[in-house]
């Protein structure tokens, strides 16, 4: 998540395409630093970011009507939702940066380059 989008203020809280099916959960990543849970499809990649009644609410994505329950639930317990937000935020602060996965990334292919023998640093 850009750290930058993190330190900007909150814009009013709503889901947006909450049914659709993404490779990875990062949208809801962002809203998780605002303190925003999610209200996400259990069909593609958000189900490795939300975990559901925790850190946001995982809906079957041809039940839209999931969607409106969620929201229904949110108002009508703010205690809980009050909940879910800090867990959503303590879920985006044990998410690595751009910049730690970039290193990451970074070691592991100095490793595999290392590993291969190769001089040049050419994998075959």
């Amino acid at each position: 998540v850009d750290d930058a989008l993190a330190d900007a203020p909150p814009r009013e809280p709503r889901p947006r395409r909450p049914l659709a099916v993404r490779g990875f959960g990062i949208v809801y990543l962002e809203g998780m630093s605002f303190g925003l849970p999610a209200i996400a499809s259990r069909a593609g990649g958000a189900s490795e970011t939300v975990t559901d009644g925790e850190t946001g609410v995982l809906v079957d994505p041809d039940d839209p009507d999931a969607v409106a329950r969620a929201l229904d639930e949110f108002a009508a317990d703010p205690d809980r939702l009050a909940e879910m937000s800090r867990a959503a935020r303590r879920r985006y602060e044990r998410h690595p940066s751009w910049a730690e996965s970039t290193a990451l990334v970074r070691r592991l292919l100095a490793e595999v380059v290392a590993d291969t023998g190769s001089e040049a640093g050419v994998v075959a």
